[in-house]
């Protein structure tokens, strides 16, 4: 076989793209979660190699960029929004929307839920970061906490400013339409994250005469 064909090849590049594996952790959601193992000796070494290429490609690349990482700016604003804004915000919660809920959901229970003052949640899935690489839009889905309707939609309206201002401050073009049922839109967005152990090139060390008197 080919070592990839084009659906595959897509799926390497969603996996390298997204940032968050490591190149083994890519490996196995290749070969074992996206191939299903099946795969021959021969072609997991090819397929492999393949892989070690595009990672180290990735990592080069990435060792240039200037300035915080769409990431970096996302995770400032997550930060912020659980730090001080009683938000539950969490970055890639799993691959559905389901999972991500469930997931979300337990955390804000164990911050205490609304009796605790946390108004709700909002996250992104495997998938939502999937289609962000392809279209540029990263989609955020969010729920709030309470005991009834009226007091989720109160968690709502209170929440949402907060998570599009911190948004906006992060210069992470967000909109929301005002409908519960829409998501949040971050958009255009041209998502970048460097791999985990990646980190930016280091500064050159100026010379003798730069250190004493500020020249090259």
């Amino acid at each position: 076989m080919a070592p990839l064909d084009d659906d595959d090849d897509r799926v390497l590049d969603h996996l390298i793209d997204g940032g968050f594996l490591t190149p083994s952790e890519i490996r196995t959601a290749l070969f074992d979660e996206y191939l299903d193992g099946n795969v021959t000796d021969q072609e997991r070494a090819t397929i492999g190699a393949e892989i070690d290429r595009r990672v180290a490609e990735a990592e080069l690349k990435q060792r240039d960029w200037i300035g915080p990482t769409a990431f970096e700016r996302l995770d400032r604003a997550f930060a912020r929004l659980n730090r001080t804004d009683q938000v539950v915000a969490v970055h890639n919660a799993g691959y559905t929307r389901d999972a991500a809920m469930e997931l979300v959901a337990a955390e804000c229970k164990d911050r205490g839920g609304s009796r605790a003052g946390v108004l709700g949640g909002v996250y992104y899935t495997e998938q939502d970061l999937e289609t962000a690489l392809d279209t540029r839009v990263l989609r955020l889905g969010y729920f709030a906490v309470g005991p009834d309707p009226a007091t989720c939609d109160a968690g709502i309206a209170r929440m949402m400013p907060k998570v599009l201002s911190r948004l906006i401050a992060e210069e992470l073009p967000a909109t929301w339409n005002g409908d519960q049922r829409s998501k949040i839109d971050i958009a255009p967005l041209d998502w970048t994250k460097r791999l985990p152990g990646t980190g930016p090139a280091a500064a050159p060390r100026p010379g003798l005469l730069g250190r004493l008197f500020g020249t090259a």
